[in-house]
């Protein structure tokens, strides 16, 4: 990050020992250490709060999409990843005008004629 080599790290370590005294040094060194844990501990916070902040936006955007979810729009996704093309619904449609066809084709005495000689057949079996 920094860039420094080994030779670069010995001179300062060499310049604090002699500017601090060789009985200074592990206070020094202490402190030094506090006020690091210090800078990991706010850096810690600041992401878990950045976080919290991304968690809240995400649910709020989830929140809002069921939300503005109607059954129309639910309907029209489901359609979409089922029958992309369309063509099953073509298909229903197609088979539900032929059904109506081939219903309005027969004759409307044919079921009535049916029920009749089922009776008539029932009184001659008694």
């Amino acid at each position: 990050m920094f860039d420094i080599g080994w030779s670069e790290m010995m001179v300062v370590a060499v310049l604090v020992l002699i500017i601090m005294g060789p009985k200074e040094l592990p206070q020094a060194l202490r402190t030094i250490m506090a006020f690091v844990r210090k800078g990991k501990e706010l850096a810690g916070e600041f992401r878990s709060g950045v976080d919290d902040l991304v968690r809240e936006a995400d649910l709020e955007g989830a929140r809002d999409a069921v939300n503005n979810a109607t059954p129309h729009s639910l309907r029209q996704s489901i359609e979409s990843v089922v029958d992309p093309e369309q063509s099953l619904k073509k298909s229903a449609v197609e088979l539900t005008e032929s059904v109506q066809e081939a219903a309005q084709s027969l004759p409307s005495e044919a079921p009535s004629e049916t029920t009749s000689q089922a009776q008539s057949s029932a009184g001659r079996t008694d």
